[in-house]
């Protein structure tokens, strides 16, 4: 059961920023699930947030006058 979450979340194909925002949420739950002594220790401890650039996007132009009317 434990260690099938990491293989879970390696089969999806995920965008960096989304992975780690999940990675994180899967920590923290198997953070508590140790505490709470349902597992004996966290899968997920050792696993590093994936690398990603952040996409800028296109500045947007201002309307012009007859664009407005």
């Amino acid at each position: 059961e434990q260690h099938n979450v990491l293989e879970k979340l390696n089969a999806e194909v995920f965008n960096g920023a989304t992975y780690n925002r999940r990675l994180t949420m899967l920590k923290s739950f198997s953070d508590w699930l140790v505490r709470s002594k349902v597992w004996n220790d966290n899968p997920l401890k050792d696993v590093s947030r994936k690398k990603h650039k952040k996409v800028k996007s296109p500045k947007r132009k201002p309307f012009n006058e007859s664009e407005i009317k």
